[in-house]
């Protein structure tokens, strides 16, 4: 009636009751042993007893309970024992993470101003030996040793003398991780080189599911509108078919680059990002030719051959091929528009080196809904070019 009924916690060790040391803990009725375990977390089963403290608060007689955050196995809120230090607190934590940087604890703690209560923070720099009393509310954050989680990974392959999977810490570059990859074989051709980036897959294979359906769509309605005559149908069906392979199309997530320049200095070298992929293929001896042409493949480099030459031997154009829009796919994935070399140069002997392909976009009507369609097919044929480059050394 009378009797006033107050929770309140204890922690006791196990193993040295059960050894015999300690201090004998006895037992009284309506008491509650609890057993935590070291492999699943004790914040749900704690939440009861710090709801009952909770509910025992009164303003001069505040909460007894404490928090916990950063490198401990189990953070979050612990009842707050008489004469509780932080050591106690970080056992009851389940102990310190292997990542913990024990050399600085923050301990955050309220203090009454002014009759207020208010946060004041007291950062200390303690020896986890330190006999460092806690008081209700107070909370500690055991920070991570920088960097511990941010071991890397990046994968070399194709012409280099230790291909593989490679670790790398934050900051490190390109140059680096090549040198412990033994730099290149003799066979590489580094003007090919491929590297991909997750973050940029990512990013390209969105943009390709958003233009496949605003691509369908678009189809659709202007279909409707379209007369139904011989070109209308024609392009409809080239529409539709590209659509197919924008459905089909794997983004690859390549960053255009110049190897061989990135290996000459560590300051000017590209900074590596977790997931990268590098691939260096062997030396190439092939200019490709795509799009509108009569017989699209692959030709024997040639050294003096221009651009226009290596269209020729693939048949020269077909009537339905843009030949002011023709352009080259550089071996490092960089674009260059044909026009702009015919605007500057004379000749074009120069304009073609091994690797690179050679695109004839088809020809469209600027005021027609194909003529949309033109960056798509370029990522397309992007695409292609960078896959077969994976296939010349096993990647596909």
């Amino acid at each position: 009636s009378g009797v006033e009924r107050r929770v309140t916690v204890q922690s006791v060790s196990l193993r040295e009751v059960a050894a015999g040391g300690g201090e004998a803990l006895l037992l009284e009725p309506e008491d509650e042993l609890v057993v935590l375990s070291l492999k699943e977390s004790r914040v749900e089963r704690i939440a009861k007893f710090i709801d009952e403290l909770k509910r025992q608060t009164s303003k001069n007689r505040p909460a007894p309970f404490v928090e916990i955050h950063g490198a401990v196995r189990f953070p979050g809120q612990y009842p707050l024992e008489p004469n509780m230090v932080v050591d106690d607190l970080i056992q009851a934590a389940g102990g310190l993470q292997e990542s913990a940087y024990s050399m600085s604890v923050e301990v955050t703690t309220r203090v009454i101003i002014e009759g207020e209560r208010v946060r004041e923070t007291r950062q200390q720099q303690i020896s986890l030996d330190d006999i460092t009393m806690l008081n209700a509310y107070d909370s500690v954050r055991i920070n991570h040793i920088p960097f511990w989680n941010r071991i890397k990974r990046v994968m070399i392959g194709g012409e280099v003398m230790f291909p593989g999977e490679y670790t790398f810490t934050q900051g490190e570059t390109l140059m680096e991780v090549m040198q412990r990859a033994g730099g290149m074989t003799e066979q590489a051709f580094p003007q090919s080189a491929v590297l991909m980036r997750t973050a940029l897959r990512e990013k390209e294979q969105q943009e390709l599911e958003v233009s496949a359906a605003l691509l369908e769509k678009e189809i659709a309605l202007l279909s409707k509108q379209q007369d139904k005559n011989e070109e209308g149908a024609l392009e409809q069906q080239a529409a539709q078919e590209l659509l197919e392979k924008v459905k089909n199309s794997k983004a690859m997530g390549r960053l255009s680059i110049k190897l061989d320049e990135l290996l000459i200095d560590r300051e000017s070298s590209l900074v590596l990002k977790e997931g990268d992929h590098l691939v260096v293929p062997t030396v190439s001896q092939e200019v490709t030719v795509m799009g509108e042409v009569f017989y699209p493949t692959s030709h024997f480099f040639k050294g003096g051959k221009s651009w226009l030459d290596y269209v020729n031997l693939s048949g020269g154009v077909t009537k339905f091929a843009d030949d002011e829009s023709i352009y080259i796919i550089r071996a490092d994935g960089s674009v260059t528009m044909t026009k702009r070399m015919i605007w500057f140069r004379s000749t074009h002997e120069e304009s073609v080196h091994p690797g690179d392909t050679v695109v004839v976009p088809v020809d469209v009507n600027p005021t027609d809904f194909m003529s949309k369609l033109k960056d798509i097919a370029q990522v397309l044929y992007q695409l292609a070019t960078t896959t077969a480059v994976l296939q010349t050394v096993g990647v596909f």
